[in-house]
């Protein structure tokens, strides 16, 4: 499987869905690197959010459900 990326703001996205028996499950993983100042950066993984029939729509779900996030959150 492909891994399928994407960047919001400072943000890199991993929205690889988890393969099922009858789908994809929607999944994602955000991260940012460390900042000036910073001794770390910052991660977030976000799993079963939500079941597709193909792996795009599943992609599709944890892209928009990440970018979602960070924004309400302030990131």
């Amino acid at each position: 499987m492909i891994k399928l990326t994407s960047v919001h703001r400072d943000w890199i996205i991993d929205m690889t869905p988890d393969t099922l028996p009858d789908g994809f499950s929607a999944r994602a993983w955000v991260q940012r690197e460390a900042g000036e100042g910073e001794t770390q950066g910052e991660n977030f993984m976000f799993s079963d959010l939500g079941h597709s029939a193909t792996q795009g729509e599943a992609a599709s779900r944890g892209e928009s459900w990440a970018i979602r996030w960070l924004n309400e959150n302030d990131y």
